[in-house]
C-alpha cells in the first residue's frame, strides 16, 4: 500500500478553500502532484503573508469550482489504496472534504490516515521541544539542518511541507523504532499513534500550558464544560484520556 504524504495551503476562513494541493509518494517522491486553485473567496491577509499566494497570483489558476476535480483525482480514484500522512493531517483532510463536498457533491474520507503531529506528541515531550509545529519538530530530529530549514522557509508552499513532512516521517520512524525495541510497520506505527497518553500541561485555550493537575484544582467549572458541553473534545483524545484519569484524584 502506497505511502502518500498530503499538505494544504489556505484561503484562512471559517469556511476555508485549499488554495493549493499537494502531495507524493513517500517512498518515491518523484510522484508528486501540485495543484493551485483559485479559491471562490479571498484570503485573509493572515495566511497571505504565510503562503505569499495573493489575489494577483492565484487569479493566474483555474477556479476551485473547475479545477478541484482534478486536483483531487488520483486521491479520490485510489482513496483505498493509500495510507495518508500528513502533519495534523485531520485539518486537511477536513478542508479538502468541505469543498469536494460544496462542489462535487462527495466527502473526502481516506480510510488509512496517520498523523505525524500526533506521533510526534506521543514521542518527543513539550519540555525537549517547546512546541510541536512541523519545524519544530524537524529541527529537532535534524539539528545538523537548521540553515536548510531556514533557507526553505524563505518561502512556504505545500510542496515544501511535504517534503519536511516525508523527512520528519523518517526520524519519526526510528524513534518509534528505538521506542519499541523493534523494526515497526506501518500498521504498528498507526496503531501506537492511536494509543492514549497522560498528558501533564493542557493544550488550548485560557489555560495553556499550565499543569493540568492545577486546572483540575483551581477551575473545576472549565474541565466541566470541556468533558460534557466542548462540541470539539473528541479532537483532543488525549486530553480526555488523561482528565479521565487524573480527575478523581484531584480535589
Amino acid at each position: 500500500m502506497k505511502q502518500i504524504i498530503l499538505d494544504t495551503e489556505t484561503t484562512g476562513n471559517l469556511f476555508d478553500e485549499p488554495v493549493e494541493i499537494s502531495f507524493m509518494n513517500s517512498e518515491n517522491t518523484i510522484e508528486f502532484e501540485q495543484h493551485f486553485l483559485k479559491p471562490s473567496i479571498p484570503c485573509l491577509p493572515c495566511t497571505v503573508v504565510v503562503h505569499s499566494y495573493d489575489a494577483k497570483f492565484l487569479s493566474k489558476f483555474p477556479p476551485i469550482e473547475t479545477e478541484l476535480e482534478k486536483a483531487t483525482k488520483f486521491l479520490f480514484d485510489n482513496i483505498d489504496k493509500y495510507i495518508l500522512i500528513g502533519y495534523n493531517i485531520k485539518f486537511d483532510i477536513n478542508v479538502i472534504s468541505n469543498v469536494t463536498k460544496k462542489f462535487l457533491n462527495k466527502p473526502y474520507e481516506p480510510k488509512y490516515t496517520l498523523d505525524l503531529c500526533q506521533l510526534a506528541r506521543k514521542l518527543i515531550s513539550i519540555d525537549q521541544v517547546g512546541n510541536h509545529t512541523l519545524d519544530t519538530i524537524y529541527y529537532f530530529l535534524f539539528p545538523d539542518k537548521l540553515n536548510q530549514l531556514l533557507k526553505i522557509r524563505s518561502s512556504h508552499s505545500a510542496l515544501q511541507d511535504i517534503h519536511l513532512t516525508n523527512d520528519v516521517f523518517s526520524g519519526l520512524k526510528k524513534l518509534t523504532n528505538t521506542k519499541k525495541n523493534k523494526e515497526c510497520t506501518i500498521q504498528e506505527i498507526i496503531d501506537f499513534t492511536k494509543e492514549p497518553i497522560l498528558l501533564d500541561y493542557w493544550p488550548f485555550g485560557k489555560h495553556k500550558g499550565k499543569k493540568i493537575e492545577e486546572v483540575l484544582k483551581y477551575d473545576r467549572q472549565y474541565v466541566e464544560w470541556f468533558l460534557y458541553k466542548a462540541d470539539f473534545k473528541h479532537e483532543w483524545p488525549d486530553l480526555l484520556f488523561t482528565l479521565q484519569q487524573k480527575q478523581k484524584t484531584c480535589v
